[in-house]
């Protein structure tokens, strides 16, 4: 059954930032905590927050106490996608 929803990937945050344009700003954004980059997910949540994305969630395999409480990250869960339950 289509939801005529689509999903978009990104293995580098620096793609994402390149068609950020193309996306409405109310979107859900999951980004991990350990990118393999210069700075941490939580940093790159940052940025795009900063762009007018709202919906950043940070889905991670760390426990959410291992995080603090950051403003712009709406909440931290594991990574399963968050259509299953």
């Amino acid at each position: 059954m289509s939801t005529g929803k689509n999903i978009v990937c990104f293995d580098n945050p620096y793609l994402f930032f390149e068609q950020m344009g193309d996306f409405n700003f109310n979107i859900p954004i999951y980004n991990d905590s350990e990118l393999g980059q210069e700075k941490k997910g939580e940093e790159f949540a940052k940025d795009i927050y900063d762009k007018g994305f709202k919906e950043i969630y940070l889905a991670t395999g760390h426990l959410p106490e291992y995080f603090p409480q950051i403003e712009w990250i709406k909440w931290t869960k594991d990574k399963a996608p968050p259509w299953i339950n």
